[in-house]
């Protein structure tokens, strides 16, 4: 609630715009934008690097904010128009960050050079550590030593599925049995090295990730102050086309203010009684 005659016009203004705008036009929707001002806050902590949904929920907001500053240029929406006008420009960002993280929150392999030839490298030692594997298989199948002609992860490492009663016929690490004890999970010595290489590329991964995660939120760290005036500018254009929509709901019109302190109410209705009402297909007596 205000109490300035000023600004309580203001916002009048805003929402009646914002119903003229309804009548031509669907409501600009903010929904896929998270509240950011957590965020906000944590980008405001030097040293502190925000996760990549973090980043995709601020590159959201960067997203609102490009398509809603002119979306009432060239109107006769002056309110509106001067309320989006001033959304900060965030286009060289998001195209900076475009398709590096992907909506599950995981990093592109185009996110940097450096990453995609780690997993160049990840998936090559996959396939080699895998066609070993295939092939030892090939050989303890026909001696009934595995349980299952299957390659499995177990502990991050590539393992063979070995009766328990014929595991001393393998020789290499026994990374765990399954929960009926018949099978035990051996990483044969042959593939040790090729896990182990395996395991520091997936570290070295997992170091390149939370670098760039850094570079990322050093990124958004210097358009905090525009962060933030986009964070109130889009909540102020949610709450005059929120009133937008409740005017138009509730056929509500537009009140005449006056300097004196008089009130006129002419053909009251309760909201929260429509409401109910409605439910009952009845509406209320003004």
């Amino acid at each position: 609630p205000q109490n300035e005659i000023d600004s309580i016009r203001r916002e009048l203004a805003r929402a009646d715009e914002a119903v003229q705008f309804l009548r031509q036009s669907s409501r600009p929707t903010l929904s896929s934008v998270p509240e950011p001002r957590a965020i906000l806050a944590k980008l405001s902590i030097e040293g502190n690097s925000l996760t990549a949904q973090e980043i995709l929920a601020l590159l959201e907001l960067c997203r609102a904010a490009d398509d809603l500053r002119g979306l009432f240029d060239k109107t006769t929406f002056t309110c509106l128009d001067a309320l989006a006008r001033g959304l900060p420009d965030f286009r060289t960002l998001t195209k900076e960050l475009h398709g590096k993280i992907l909506p599950d929150g995981t990093l592109d392999s185009s996110a940097s050079p450096e990453l995609a030839r780690i997993r160049r490298s990840m998936e090559r030692l996959r396939r080699e550590v895998q066609a070993a594997l295939e092939k030892l298989l090939h050989k303890l199948v026909k001696d009934e030593i595995v349980q299952d002609a299957v390659v499995t992860l177990r502990n991050d490492r590539f393992v063979i599925p070995v009766r328990s009663e014929a595991k001393r016929r393998v020789s290499g690490v026994v990374h765990g049995a399954s929960s009926s004890g018949a099978t035990v999970f051996v990483e044969p010595l042959e593939t040790l090295p090729l896990n182990n290489e395996l395991v520091e590329l997936q570290e070295r991964e997992f170091a390149e990730v939370q670098r760039l995660l850094a570079e990322f939120t050093r990124m958004f760290a210097a358009r905090a102050a525009d962060l933030a005036v986009a964070t109130d500018r889009l909540s102020e254009l949610d709450l005059a086309f929120a009133k937008a929509g409740f005017a138009r709901a509730y056929d509500c019109c537009l009140p005449e203010l006056s300097e004196h302190r008089t009130l006129v109410l002419k053909n009251v209705r309760h909201p929260l009684l429509e409401r109910s009402l409605r439910a009952q297909k009845r509406r209320p007596i003004p």
